[in-house]
């Protein structure tokens, strides 16, 4: 049926389109949120990446190739239009990490109550020995005074100690409080806004450098004039912002050098998904993917319920998630693969402060998703950390696109892949080149720049280009790597008024069989 394609042989990126086949929780989970929720895919998975976050952070470290290790938490951050359903996702997302806060923070407020009181008892043995004291000191006497002196040190030893909150989830919130509950908490927190500009027209935002250092897991000196200065050493903390276009935009125009320059948005898997408002349906049985939203949210418990027993153990050691030994060869290789990019004409070339961070997030989804799906002991495997790069490098794409960092014809071939998707979720398969100068993307009316961004998208083989010499007539098809469909192609033939006789003859058996078709370039 085809004539020529076009399309070159290269090696694929890992391509997120095709899901995540060895992560069978995060998928029923995406897909639970997807029809509960009816939020863009794209911002499910986000999402249920930083809850698996915000429980295991406290738990894991992950392995780096180059040597040592890194922190686990995942940083997203999401850029949607109003109507996207960021706080009913994010709620339900989130759900399990909120009850847990709830039941612990009524514990700590009991314990809260004992301790104060605790507190006033000791005060007073306080007051009563310090009177002693004093009347030890009158008397002169060496014996009893030295007699005096060890009762308040042995009453000094026996101070209750203040009950440590397990608040998890934090929003409006002053940099110098959330260093405060990070100090005197457990260390693990996180900020979390489905309005995300509270967070960015707040005073967290200040200091972005300490956040930078909490996502790094180096220590921090928090210097106070009026109090005691303090070190916040293995602390951890989860990112998980969700902000309209404008609200980012207000940030950027006030901070979004610093934030650039310093690598704040590298460190985050930013989503800004294509919208579905006005394509949304209620699915015939929701309850059939309530199953994939209980497994999650059951293993979540689990894994809140083994950090509940590792902070009773007063253990500040976490678990370290390794690399598989047949793995670290394919994870160096994907590493000098983004290292080439940075060179004149590679992908990340004006965006080295992004690619300088995106292997070790594709290194701490790789580990928080094993440790999520395969639990304790499970390494990394080849397998593992291709789903991991398939997630990185499509926010990474997203990243790329929004900031606008990519060179023009990069900039073209992702504009004209957003349209072809479009084309494709409207029921189109083929696709006619001629008037997508028209119809398509209003910086591709120049036929030099749509032929380069045709090429980009045929030699990653996300599209086959066709050509029919005889006529002339140049197609697209959005699925290359699916067998034709007869119904669509006779469709898209009538469509744009091409004779099927140019194409092909019924023969035997009412096969049809491609005609006669030379190479040519198509441009």
């Amino acid at each position: 049926m085809q004539a020529e394609n076009f399309t070159i042989e290269q090696p694929e990126w890992p391509d997120l389109s095709k899901g995540l086949p060895n992560c069978p929780l995060i998928n029923e989970a995406v897909e639970y949120l997807h029809k509960t929720v009816q939020a863009p895919r794209e911002m499910c998975l986000v999402t249920v990446l930083a809850a698996i976050s915000v429980a295991q952070q406290g738990l894991i470290d992950v392995e780096q190739i180059y040597g040592g290790s890194s922190p686990s938490p995942i940083w997203i951050w999401i850029t949607a239009m109003s109507g996207e359903r960021k706080s009913a996702l994010m709620k339900l997302a989130f759900k399990v990490l909120y009850e847990y806060q709830r039941k612990h923070r009524k514990k700590f407020e009991e314990e809260l109550k004992h301790y104060e009181k605790l507190c006033e008892i000791h005060d007073d043995k306080k007051r009563h020995l310090r009177k002693e004291h004093r009347k030890a000191l009158e008397s002169g006497d060496e014996e009893i005074i030295e007699i005096a002196e060890l009762y308040l040190l042995d009453l000094e030893e026996e101070k209750p100690d203040r009950p440590i909150s397990r608040d998890l989830i934090f929003e409006d919130i002053m940099p110098e409080a959330l260093q405060y509950e990070l100090k005197q908490g457990t260390g693990n927190a996180a900020l979390i806004s489905s309005e995300g500009g509270t967070i960015l027209g707040g005073p967290v935002v200040r200091n972005l450098a300490f956040l930078n250092s909490t996502w790094s897991g180096d220590s921090y000196t928090v210097h106070r004039k009026s109090s005691d200065s303090y070190v916040l050493e293995n602390v951890r903390l989860t990112l998980a912002i969700a902000a309209q276009p404008v609200a980012l935009d207000n940030f950027m125009s006030k901070k979004g050098d610093e934030a650039k320059g310093i690598g704040f948005f590298s460190r985050c898997l930013f989503c800004n998904p294509q919208s579905e408002q006005g394509y949304r349906t209620i699915p015939p049985n929701i309850s059939y993917f309530k199953e994939g939203g209980r497994r999650f949210n059951n293993r979540l418990n689990e894994v809140l319920t083994e950090y509940d027993e590792h902070l009773l153990l007063g253990d500040n050691n976490r678990y370290l998630v390794e690399y598989d030994e047949d793995c670290k060869p394919y994870a160096w290789e994907m590493c000098m693969r983004i290292e080439n990019e940075l060179k004149p004409g590679g992908k990340y070339e004006h965006a080295s402060e992004h690619a300088s961070k995106l292997f070790e997030n594709i290194s701490r989804t790789a580990g928080a998703i094993t440790y999520f799906e395969k639990g304790k002991g499970a390494k990394i495997s080849r397998r593992m950390l291709n789903d991991a790069a398939k997630i990185c490098f499509h926010f990474s794409d997203h990243y790329l696109k929004y900031f606008q960092v990519q060179p023009d014809y990069i900039q073209d071939a992702a504009a004209l892949y957003e349209y072809l998707l479009a084309q494709q979720q409207y029921g189109e398969r083929y696709v006619a080149k001629t008037p997508l100068r028209k119809s398509g993307p209003y910086r591709l009316r120049n036929m030099v720049r749509l032929n380069r961004a045709l090429e980009i998208l045929a030699n990653e083989g996300h599209i086959a280009v066709w050509r029919i010499v005889r006529t002339g007539f140049t197609y697209i098809d959005l699925t290359p790597n699916v067998h034709d469909e007869l119904p669509r192609w006779e469709a898209f033939c009538q469509k744009h008024k091409v004779s099927m006789e140019n194409w092909y003859a019924p023969t035997t058996g009412g096969k049809i069989k491609e005609l006669p078709a030379y190479k040519s370039h198509w441009y």
